[in-house]
């Protein structure tokens, strides 16, 4: 979490006009059950969290498996500048090398999907990035999910 990241709980759908369509749309049934046949994942308890992140220079994020309450990751890269080809997220080898595998290519309305476990090393290595790396993640969290003020 930085200072230029913020989740998208009811209080901030007053702020943004957008944002109720964009939960609406993931909470409903149809959209979670087309996630689930195309992934595997077991989303009918999943609660949703919506994260918007604007990453400048100096950000990273070390190589990591997203914890156990995570149900489902999707992120979605919102900006189009060409300065920003190489900011997509990192995806490693595991431990102990984390050697770099791929990086996700940064390009409007791309990202990645993955179902969180043992495999899937995933971060930002250290490097410029030029301008602002703006994307949204889409998380559904189990039940167990005690920041509730994070969720959709």
């Amino acid at each position: 979490n930085n200072a230029r990241r913020m989740y998208f709980p009811p209080d901030n759908q007053l702020l943004y006009p957008q944002y109720p369509e964009v939960a609406d749309a993931f909470r409903h049934p149809l959209v979670k059950q087309a996630i689930e046949q195309t992934t595997g994942a077991r989303l009918a308890d999943g609660r949703l969290r919506v994260e918007y992140c604007q990453d400048v220079d100096g950000f990273w994020l070390e190589p990591h498996v997203d914890i156990s309450v995570k149900l489902f990751t999707m992120l979605v890269y919102l900006t189009d500048s060409p300065d920003l080809y190489d900011s997509g997220t990192d995806i490693y080898e595991g431990p102990p090398s984390h050697k770099l595998v791929s990086t996700a290519p940064y390009e409007w309305n791309a990202g990645l999907i993955f179902i969180p476990g043992k495999d899937t090393w995933h971060g930002f290595s250290k490097r410029p990035i030029r301008g602002i790396r703006k994307s949204v993640i889409i998380n559904y969290m189990s039940p167990d999910w005690r920041a509730v003020n994070e969720l959709a």
